[in-house]
């Protein structure tokens, strides 16, 4: 995993130490091991790992007992896909789940937001699933894949996925 904020690149390892390095002088600020096994996402002090904790400055949470694959910020939230197919809805305030959204079959790689409402998810079965956030249910579901779908963006208009079955597919109007 890699985040860059403020001139200063974080870099995950697959052995659970993140790099810090100031980019104007090229130097190597920090090495600090912060989980067990491979990083998946960092945030400014913010990741998640292999080892299915989330570490929050010094803090760590116990979110899964699987990977924590992706995650999504909101203004009072993060959002996270783990490998043991759930979607974690995460209270910043205070660190607690608030919610736990069940559907895929497998490893959640991919979420992104399309409204204030609306979380739009993808992983390992390759579907492609919105939900209702007010509600905590999915609404929505489309075998949009062959093969695990990576990744979602949403540019305002248009969604992309992507996936390990070599394609790259344009969604528009609802999936």
């Amino acid at each position: 995993s890699i985040a860059l904020r403020n001139g200063r690149l974080k870099l995950g390892s697959q052995n659970g130490v993140i790099y810090t390095i100031d980019l104007e002088s090229k130097q190597l600020l920090s090495k600090v091991k912060v989980h067990e096994g491979g990083i998946f996402f960092i945030l400014d002090n913010l990741s998640g790992g292999e080892d299915g904790i989330l570490s929050i400055d010094n803090t760590k949470i116990r979110i899964s007992e699987s990977s924590l694959r992706c995650l999504l910020e909101l203004e009072h939230e993060w959002i996270i896909g783990s490998s043991d197919a759930k979607i974690y809805r995460i209270s910043k305030s205070d660190f607690s789940v608030i919610g736990i959204l069940e559907g895929h079959t497998n490893s959640v790689f991919g979420l992104t937001r399309v409204d204030d409402f609306t979380l739009i998810s993808t992983g390992r079965d390759g579907l492609i699933k919105a939900w209702d956030l007010k509600i905590n249910k999915e609404v929505h579901s489309v075998p949009a894949h062959m093969y695990q779908a990576k990744s979602l963006d949403y540019n305002g208009d248009l969604l992309l996925s992507s996936s390990m079955d070599k394609t790259i597919k344009v969604w528009d109007d609802g999936l």
